[in-house]
């Protein structure tokens, strides 16, 4: 349909003509799918059913296609893990990624090309590199060697927290008793430290 607007006058004029289309009555159905894949050529088979009294020549289709944050994930779960070295903050920073990831696909039951046997492997050896790590008096610092340190022991306490992962009753009871016994000792860190350890040591 065409519509016509005319603005005359006796000295000048305009007109402005638009094209409208014609919608048929109807309602707007939308159907979501969801599907991931890592093969660029996969293909995806969806089937749309239409009311039967519907007038073919009034269907139309828009498909929008976009990527999910999980698809993102899950992508990048084989890059995320890494074998447990170096120091505890190192240590630390794999191990927890470690348990994190297995415990996802876990839960959601997804299939990845994570190798499970090689994942398992890596969560026992950060675990007991981080029980080797673990002082006398029982705090971490950076090194097995050194001294204990408040930022360390707060953030070795709270990994298995925040993963949900069983670790030694003794080995957490330990840790937790550090900060307690060295809470005045860090008067002089940071105030946001001195949060961290009061929270992790609680």
């Amino acid at each position: 349909m065409k519509l016509l607007g005319k603005a005359l006058t006796n000295e000048e004029s305009d007109a402005v003509e638009l094209t409208l289309p014609v919608v048929p009555f109807g309602v707007k159905l939308s159907d979501a799918r969801a599907g991931s894949t890592t093969d660029p050529s996969a293909e995806f088979d969806a089937e749309m059913t239409f009311p039967a009294r519907s007038t073919p020549a009034s269907r139309t289709l828009e498909l929008s296609v976009s990527s999910s944050l999980a698809g993102a994930i899950f992508g990048a779960l084989e890059y995320l893990t890494s074998y447990p070295y170096g120091c505890t903050e190192q240590t630390m920073s794999s191990f927890l990624p470690n348990v994190i990831v297995t415990k996802a696909l876990d839960d959601l039951g997804v299939k990845s090309n994570v190798d499970r046997t090689a994942l398992q492997k890596k969560v026992r050896e950060g675990l007991q590199r981080l029980y080797d790590f673990q002082h006398e008096d029982g705090g971490w610092g950076w090194w097995q060697t050194d001294d204990s340190h408040g930022f360390m022991t707060a953030y070795v306490l709270a990994g298995p927290q925040q993963a949900r992962y069983e670790v030694r009753p003794d080995t957490i009871e330990r840790g937790r008793n550090w900060p307690r016994a060295a809470f005045d000792r860090e008067k002089r860190a940071y105030p946001d430290v001195r949060a961290y350890l009061a929270l992790r040591s609680s």
